[in-house]
């Protein structure tokens, strides 16, 4: 398994425990305690940054469901881009080797 799948799968875990815990915005947030996740991991740190996990005033936690879907979103339309790109290289290295 690659860096960035476990990456992926790391943040997913994150949010799926935010999500199952019904933490889904300032109202129903909770603390990190009852989530059963800790906040000084650089996964964690990274979906804060990103907006994907919202700390309240007075401390509590929730998941930016919106936020999660860009994140998410964001990564398909890249991975599209190397897709197309790894295809675009092929079809060069078939045309060059049938051209001459």
């Amino acid at each position: 398994m690659s860096a960035g799948a476990i990456i992926a799968a790391r943040q997913k875990r994150y949010v799926a425990s935010f999500i199952n815990a019904t933490a889904i915005d300032e109202e129903t947030a909770r603390p990190l305690s009852d989530l059963g996740c800790d906040d000084d991991g650089a996964i964690f740190r990274g979906l804060v940054r990103r907006g994907v996990l919202v700390e309240t005033e007075d401390g509590r936690w929730h998941v930016d469901q919106l936020a999660w879907t860009r994140l998410l979103e964001k990564r398909r339309v890249v991975m599209l881009g190397v897709l197309l790109l790894l295809l675009l290289g092929l079809l060069l290295a078939v045309l060059t080797t049938v051209l001459t």
